[in-house]
């Protein structure tokens, strides 16, 4: 039983840079740094040193933008939904009716005078 803890606590020593890094923005290259060279004490040390520093506010700050701008173009596409029809694509639709006699030419005329 004394072993198995002293295990936990070693393991927990061992991994204490992955710990205290572990919302990080590189918390997984920390992790492996931390993995793969803990066991060398320069390693342990560059980890844990490397798990306390302050994340670059440029990177956080390129998340942010890319949230907003991402963000803006959801925005935009449902906009876009219930974006009216252009004055050039009614008139069209305006003489197709015309062209299939639904509507006289009079009638076309007075319908496109109200459009434009």
């Amino acid at each position: 039983m004394g072993g198995f803890i002293l295990l936990i606590i070693l393991l927990t020593i061992y991994f204490l840079p992955s710990i205290v890094g572990k919302d990080k923005e590189n918390s997984t290259s920390i992790f492996l740094l931390n993995l793969l060279l803990g066991w060398t004490l320069v390693g342990w040390v560059v980890a844990l040193v490397w798990a306390t520093a302050k994340d670059n506010k440029i990177t956080s700050n390129m998340s942010k933008i890319k949230e907003d701008q991402k963000a803006v173009l959801d925005n935009m596409s449902e906009i876009n939904k219930y974006k009216t029809t252009s004055i050039a694509d009614e008139i069209l639709k305006l003489n197709d009716l015309k062209n299939q006699g639904l509507i006289s030419e009079e009638e076309f005329e007075q319908l496109r005078k109200k459009i434009v």
